[in-house]
């Protein structure tokens, strides 16, 4: 199959038509509501991304600039965006898309699943062979690196369109224990895996994520990120710009150098980074507004946890000296959000971090100002 598609090279619209013949089966409503699933899928396709994340391993793949200027939408600037297999959009996406906004005989959502199933699967085994084949030689063949291009952009794609789908479904229906396979990789391409994560790791790559602009942002920490494989067909440039918006000029806060300044970890290993090995992590534990940041800890009543079954709250009635009291939770429990996130949360148990009073009080504050007995 592979060697089939590349014969078709250089033209992406011949290519195309073979693959969607291939992998896609498609029929195009054309009732009464085609012009309703019509805008929103215009919708929906406004919401991807002009390119896919880059994929180009430096020291293999074709320079840029080696590349004949056929493959090119801008021969003046030979890179990744003006690449014509890399912002070429498929039929396939566009049939995927269409199928989105889709409604069954019973008004229910017509699922994109059903249709992509095959493509989401097929497409990351035709990219692990290319790249199987790439590490035949010393350098990516062009053709290889065409195609591999051309399907990543596909897959990408396609996978975006069946997570919004997906998750679509979860907001509507609610979640099931079948969902965490929405992503639709019950199984690992190693090669394809290994491969873009030294993409990942690459400069020029890095400095296209606007990476190198965000010092507060870990590297290490984006490459676990990143080359998990539940996240390899996610695209998160937006998410880095937005996080640059608010986080862009706080300074790096990885390796502490001899004058007390701090740096960005090369992302190399967890080794390279001292958030992750070497570095003394101060105790983050919050106060309340008006606490000056001595007042006492308290813990949890051993026996008062041990003593409820089921669901357990902390209780506002008044406590014994340093212990915290539980009950069952029922309709007067209130639940208080982001108690972690927002650096207020403890081990409760005696010889951990305890809770410090100060945020006992105003817990039980929340709790009797919303005229409950507990939280």
């Amino acid at each position: 199959m592979i060697d089939k598609y590349i014969a078709l090279l250089p033209d992406l619209n011949l290519l195309d038509e073979t693959l969607f013949n291939d992998l896609i089966e498609f029929n195009l409503r054309t009732d009464g509501e085609a012009r309703i699933s019509l805008d929103a899928t215009i919708s929906l396709l406004k919401r991807l991304p002009k390119v896919p994340i880059e994929f180009h391993e430096y020291k293999i793949d074709p320079p840029y600039p080696d590349i004949d200027e056929i493959y090119f939408s801008n021969i003046t600037t030979r890179s990744w965006e003006t690449l014509r297999a890399a912002s070429f959009v498929s039929t396939a996406v566009l049939s995927l898309a269409l199928t989105t906004p889709s409604t069954d005989e019973e008004g229910k959502r017509f699922p994109i699943t059903y249709v992509s199933t095959d493509l989401c699967k097929t497409i990351p085994r035709l990219l692990d062979v290319l790249i199987r084949r790439s590490r035949e030689s010393a350098q990516t063949p062009l053709p290889l690196f065409i195609l591999r291009t051309y399907l990543w952009g596909v897959w990408q794609r396609a996978m975006m369109l069946r997570n919004n789908d997906m998750l679509g479904n979860i907001v509507t229906t609610g979640f099931g224990g079948h969902d965490y396979h929405f992503q639709g990789r019950e199984s690992h391409y190693r090669f394809l895996e290994i491969a873009f994560e030294r993409s990942l790791l690459s400069k020029d790559h890095n400095n296209g994520n606007g990476l190198r602009t965000i010092p507060y942002i870990c590297r290490w920490a984006y490459v676990l990120f990143k080359s998990n494989s539940n996240a390899l067909t996610m695209d998160f440039r937006h998410l880095f710009h937005r996080f640059g918006e608010v986080f862009g000029t706080r300074p790096a806060r990885c390796n502490r150098l001899d004058d007390g300044t701090f740096q960005t970890c090369d992302g190399s290993s967890p080794l390279s980074c001292q958030r992750f090995f070497g570095m003394k992590i101060k105790d983050q534990s919050a106060h309340a507004t008006y606490c000056n940041g001595n007042c006492r800890r308290l813990y949890r009543d051993e026996v008062s946890y041990r003593g409820v079954d089921g669901g357990r709250a902390v209780s506002v009635t008044p406590q014994l000296k340093a212990y915290f009291q539980y009950c069952p939770t029922s309709s007067t429990t209130k639940a208080i959000s982001h108690v972690w996130s927002h650096g207020q949360g403890g081990r409760p148990e005696k010889g951990g971090t305890g809770l410090n009073e100060c945020l006992y009080e105003r817990y039980t504050k929340i709790a009797l100002d919303n005229a409950v007995d507990s939280y």
